[in-house]
């Protein structure tokens, strides 16, 4: 057997090794054609190139783990389709570009894409999108000169790879001749969304509705049962031996699309390709009862927001690299706008996005290995119907916190379902090391031994949560942290004018507020994490604080109010405007702070937008096409 190694070694040789790459930012470097494969519910640990057994992605392997770079961790910012792919056509967080009703969200008018630039460096720009929910009437055609979509209806669930390939090829066929006459052939960029592998899990390949690597299976349940196992109305008989079988379909499904990517592949001649970059990625992943549910859009685990990332790029980008590190689809923009404008700014990560306004960063220089690899730290939310959840990953850290407490009524009997279920196998602070624990099994917030790791995570980890929120919740945030388990904080918060209400920001179950008039009373138990409450429409001042601790007043110092983008203790007893409490940096403790408890008062240091678009009827039948409605 070859190793990987040597697999490795011989694809670098091939495409002359890193000592030969041609360099960036220069004249040698022209504007390299560019093909965005998105595979839609694709899971990472699901390839070859991530150390997967079963052989479901031979054609990506070849094509691009061995030739190009496989980028180890790379996150959506959403675990389905619509707020993942606006963040990485926009290059934002969703949290920026997608407010209110969830059947609304669609890129803003104001919002450049990632093909509108493109068009204004002079590509020839061309998008073939399997999932229904990918529309031109909520934004995902701007920017394109040809734009092909599927239908919204159930029958577009049943479009495999085969289809997608059979319309995009032409296209492509076209620009390939053109280039291959010469110069003048303006670059391509291609955007290539397959569904495969979303349920149902079907396609051509399979035998009787078994995988042909998993034929032995007596049960039941085939690939069209996986929406009625989501919605509660089908149940395993042998958990065993269906979660083996239905995990084998969805094999089975990443194999069909593999052998259309490699397909893709062959269809761009040596010369064309020499001048290519390819970037493969997913929307998000899916679980398969790895945590109890199944399909994907309600939890943050790995198995929906850890996502596979490789690139190639033939004589620029060096062959069996593995770039460690964090990467996020949002930094796709960015770096897909640096290559081509020929690799500009090659040793700046922060040079485009800083010129485009983004969060995000240009990979290629650390894809060449020209600066190290990216430390990022990535954010996901759920962006669904039901209580806020939130996540957030820096290196082998992970926290996931879930509003659970929060007041909520589901609508329609499928969110009911989906809520009491989420209820039951949800926690309200979960904390990962995933080095140790890639399957999230242990949470660390519920282990006493691990209290020290927790607790440094959820510092490390929870003001990024709140820069996210801060720029879709309005309200003055009160919150409490290091409250330490077995105590008790009692506060009032009084206002100038009464405000329209609160709500819960991450609250235990024993906590209590409520609302008189002007004046918020907090009753919060001591627990790991931070949580509070969101006043909204809070008017213009605070008159008065007061916070005790176990039946003692807590010290002003202990109390945090947000002044000229950070925070200070609170010095004197006078009204301080809400205005002035707008913070842009989390409060670190100040030299010789004893620690302990502290309450947070601030609110978000920009107003919060908002929430625009109508529902888009269209958009509304896809969803009901997939099941989600």
């Amino acid at each position: 057997m070859v190793s990987l190694a040597v697999l490795a070694a011989a694809g670098l040789a091939a495409c002359g090794g890193s000592d030969s790459l041609r360099p960036l930012g220069d004249a040698e470097v022209a504007p390299p054609n560019l093909v965005l494969v998105v595979v839609d519910t694709l899971r990472r640990d699901r390839l070859g190139v991530y150390g997967y057994e079963p052989h479901t992605s031979p054609e990506i392997d070849r094509h691009l783990g061995r030739r190009g770079v496989v980028v180890d961790s790379a996150y959506a910012q959403a675990p389905w389709t619509l707020p993942s792919m606006i963040s990485l056509v926009t290059g934002r967080s969703p949290a920026e570009v997608v407010r209110g009703d969830y059947h609304a969200y669609a890129i803003p008018r104001e919002v450049p894409t990632l093909a509108e630039h493109l068009q204004e460096l002079g590509y020839d720009t061309a998008a073939f999108l399997a999932n229904p929910t990918l529309r031109e009437s909520n934004g995902f055609g701007r920017g394109f000169t040809t734009v092909e979509t599927v239908p919204a209806s159930e029958d577009s669930m049943f479009l495999h790879a085969d289809h997608l390939y059979g319309r995009l090829v032409p296209w492509l066929e076209e620009r390939v001749e053109a280039q291959r006459g010469g110069a003048g052939a303006e670059p391509f960029f291609l955007y290539a969304h397959f569904i495969d592998p979303h349920d149902p899990y079907e396609n051509p390949e399979l035998i009787h509705g078994r995988s042909p690597a998993h034929l032995f299976y007596k049960g039941k349940l085939t690939g069209r049962h996986i929406h009625g196992l989501f919605k509660g109305e089908h149940r395993l008989l042998d958990e065993e031996a269906d979660v083996g079988h239905l995990s084998a379909l969805y094999d089975a499904e990443v194999r069909y699309v593999d052998r259309f990517v490699g397909e893709l592949f062959d269809r761009l001649p040596r010369k064309v390709l020499a001048n290519t970059l390819v970037v493969l990625t997913s929307d998000h992943g899916e679980e398969l009862y790895d945590h109890g549910g199944w399909k994907h859009g309600r939890t943050l685990y790995q198995e929906q927001v850890h996502v596979p990332l490789l690139f190639r790029w033939d004589g620029v980008l060096p062959a069996g690299r593995r770039l460690r590190g964090t990467a996020r689809l949002l930094d796709l923009l960015p770096t897909l706008v640096a290559a081509a404008r020929g690799g500009a700014d090659a040793t700046s990560p922060q040079a485009v996005a800083q010129e485009l306004g983004l969060p995000g960063r240009n990979l290629l220089p650390a894809l060449r290995g020209d600066v190290p690899d990216p430390a990022l730290i990535a954010y996901a939310q759920h962006f669904n119907s039901g209580p806020l959840r939130a996540a957030a990953v820096a290196g082998r850290r992970k926290l996931i916190a879930f509003d659970k407490h929060a007041r909520y009524s589901p609508g329609d009997p499928l969110e009911r379902y989906l809520y009491g279920q989420e209820l039951e196998r949800l926690e309200r602070l979960e904390i990962y090391n995933l080095k140790d624990d890639p399957g999230e099994r242990v949470n660390l917030a519920r282990a006493p031994e691990a209290r020290a790791e927790a607790a440094a995570a959820v510092e490390r980890l929870f003001p990024v949560i709140h820069r996210q929120l801060d720029e879709q919740i309005p309200g003055l945030r009160v919150v409490v942290r290091d409250l330490v388990e077995g105590s008790l904080l009692r506060g009032t918060v009084r206002l100038s004018a009464p405000p329209a209400g609160f709500h819960s920001y991450f609250l235990g179950e024993q906590d209590r507020a409520r609302l008189d008039g002007s004046t918020l009373h907090l009753e919060l138990h001591g627990e790991l994490g931070h949580k509070g409450v969101v006043v909204e429409d809070p008017g213009e001042a605070l008159a008065e604080i007061t916070f005790e601790l176990d039946g003692r007043p807590l010290p002003p110092e202990q109390i945090h109010l947000a002044s000229a983008g950070d925070a200070s203790g609170l010095e004197d007893e006078g009204p301080r405007a809400l205005a002035d409490l707008a913070m842009t940096r989390w409060p670190t403790p100040e030299a010789g702070d004893s620690g302990g408890p502290s309450v947070v008062l601030w609110v978000p240091a920009e107003p919060v937008v908002e929430a625009s678009g109508e529902v888009d009827p269209e958009v509304v039948k896809a969803m009901k096409a997939l099941g989600y409605l």
